[in-house]
């Protein structure tokens, strides 16, 4: 886990997504730390230095992987003698798992922000309501092949990662391929590869999920989302609306795709500045 700030800042807790690390968060932990937040950015279950627990066993469906944010964020605020709500910064399964968050654990989240990530019900009507959807979402279907992507990765991790960041990227000059050896050298490590496709080989199970997800958000709401995102419509950013009770609001990005935070860094650091202060 790495933080930024004075320790009796305001926290925000930033959840990555696939198949990143805390690192991915590397330039709006410097911006809010220095604005005087404690931002505060984990390892997902299975990610980098986290606990890797055996995918054959479970415990990486939603909602488990909600209950550790909430233990996180309940300790952190404990230990600091805080009340036990924070601010949380989520995109892609990070931005799935923060939904969850929201809705079930409804008392650690004082305000949301999503980057590139649809409500998990927004997303599963979107299935058959869009069918260009489906259509991006054909990688989801070949990760829940056990092994193929492991392989792939295993064959060369950085340039796996470079074509699956380059793939979705809008603006592909904001990464380099020191970023790609950085990305590759935490995914080739022992369990990771096999715990980050296990988030998608559960996502059976969450879409089940329909009477605890489907609980009204009530805390403020802000969404980012980069319109050149090949894998999410951008059509999914308002549906989330459909289960917020609170204030809603989206911002689009036209020239950026799915990896937002690292493509626009600036000008996301401005937009979470000004909704969480």
């Amino acid at each position: 886990m790495a933080s930024h700030g004075p320790i009796n800042g305001q926290l925000v807790v930033f959840l990555h997504g696939f198949p990143e690390f805390w690192w991915s968060w590397r330039h709006q932990l410097r911006a809010l730390g220095d604005a005087g937040f404690l931002a505060v950015a984990p390892d997902l279950r299975g990610y980098g230095d986290s606990d890797k627990p055996d995918p054959r066993q479970g415990g990486y469906d939603i909602a488990t992987l909600a209950e550790d944010i909430a233990l996180l964020i309940k300790v952190l605020q404990s230990e600091r003698g805080h009340a036990e709500s924070a601010m949380v910064v989520a995109h892609d399964w990070g931005g799935a798992i923060a939904w969850a968050l929201a809705a079930v654990h409804p008392q650690v989240v004082q305000r949301l922000v999503i980057l590139n990530a649809p409500h998990p019900l927004a997303f599963r009507r979107s299935l058959w309501r869009h069918p260009s959807q489906l259509f991006k979402s054909w990688y989801m279907v070949m990760f829940q092949i056990p092994g193929l992507t492991e392989r792939w990765i295993a064959k060369d991790p950085v340039t796996a990662m470079a074509r699956s960041f380059l793939g979705a990227a809008g603006k592909r000059s904001a990464f380099a391929r020191t970023d790609f050896a950085v990305y590759g050298e935490r995914i080739a490590r022992p369990g990771v590869a096999q715990a980050a496709l296990a988030y998608y080989r559960s996502i059976p199970k969450f879409l089940a999920l329909t009477d605890s997800l489907a609980r009204p958000i009530a805390c403020p709401v802000l969404t980012l989302w980069g319109r050149k995102d090949p894998a999410l419509g951008d059509f999914l950013a308002p549906e989330a609306q459909h289960w917020c009770s609170g204030p809603f609001e989206v911002r689009y990005f036209a020239d950026a795709g799915h990896w937002l935070q690292q493509e626009e860094p600036e000008a996301v650091n401005v937009e979470l500045l000004e909704f969480l202060c």
